[in-house]
């Protein structure tokens, strides 16, 4: 919600676009009543108190910190810190998980077997069973929070440098949707992520000091066309606008050039 409210007008909304049975649809909402899935990050197999524990907790810190530090960037200052959820990411995350444990089933049963004393229940299954039922469920949420704190991506985006670039100049505001970010290369020299973070505001990442000052040397106008049709194309669900200045150009290019599935292809490698 703090991110859309970036887009909002002299009303309070934003425009959301997308595409249902074919039909392209435009309409104004509030940014609290977009862009979310009910109970996507919640573990309904959990006690109550621990069911909606990756939203309240987790992803409720996470989200104020980020928070913060857009305000931050949009005033001026270089500290920016965010994450990009996506709700079949999630999806794919909790499956996942589920995969791995359920691949791990052989080894632990040799280990447990191994090692299990003669009043032991025969599986390792009915072991963990007996310990707390609930295991397998935590152990994928845990494994679902380790995923979306990655710290091997937050230090490479630490080191990178960073800019605002203002496109206040182009007469075409930046658009947002879903799948936002773009990144490219980023263990290479040629490295870069950019994000709009407002209409007129592009937040630009890289791994050479000179990329920032050679975007910021391009027509404002090139930069915003070329950043709105990675935004519009990429979208899976929606596209966010100020206005409805653009709405050709996104009932054009909406899902045009959307990511193949799985999100996470590399998850299927998970070690069991």
């Amino acid at each position: 919600m703090f991110y859309l409210k970036q887009w909002c007008g002299a009303d309070k909304k934003i425009i959301e676009y997308t595409v249902k049975h074919t039909n392209f649809i435009a309409k104004p909402v509030g940014p609290r009543g977009t862009g979310f899935e009910t109970d996507l990050y919640a573990f309904p197999e959990l006690p109550p108190e621990l069911a909606q524990h990756m939203e309240d907790v987790f992803l409720k810190y996470a989200d104020n910190a980020a928070s913060v530090a857009l305000r931050k960037l949009l005033t001026g200052a270089a500290t920016w810190t965010a994450e990009n959820r996506h709700p079949d990411v999630m999806l794919e995350l909790r499956k996942a998980t589920i995969r791995s444990w359920e691949k791990a089933g052989p080894k632990s049963q040799a280990r447990y077997e191994a090692t299990k004393e003669q009043h032991h229940p025969p599986t390792f299954d009915e072991y963990v069973a007996t310990i707390d039922p609930l295991i397998p469920i935590k152990v994928s949420l845990n494994a679902i929070i380790k995923a979306v704190d990655n710290e091997r991506l937050g230090a490479q985006l630490n080191s990178m440098y960073w800019g605002v670039i203002d496109l206040s100049k182009s007469p075409f505001p930046l658009l947002a949707s879903d799948r936002p970010l773009q990144h490219d290369s980023l263990k290479l020299p040629k490295g870069f992520i950019s994000l709009p973070i407002s209409p007129n505001k592009l937040f630009f990442a890289s791994n050479n000091s000179e990329a920032i000052s050679s975007v910021r040397a391009l027509k404002p106008r090139v930069v915003a066309r070329q950043v709105n049709l990675w935004v519009v194309s990429r979208a899976r669900r929606f596209v966010f606008a100020h206005d409805g200045s653009q709405a050709s150009f996104v009932e054009k290019y909406i899902h045009a050039n959307m990511e193949p599935t799985p999100l996470l292809p590399g998850l299927d490698k998970l070690p069991g």
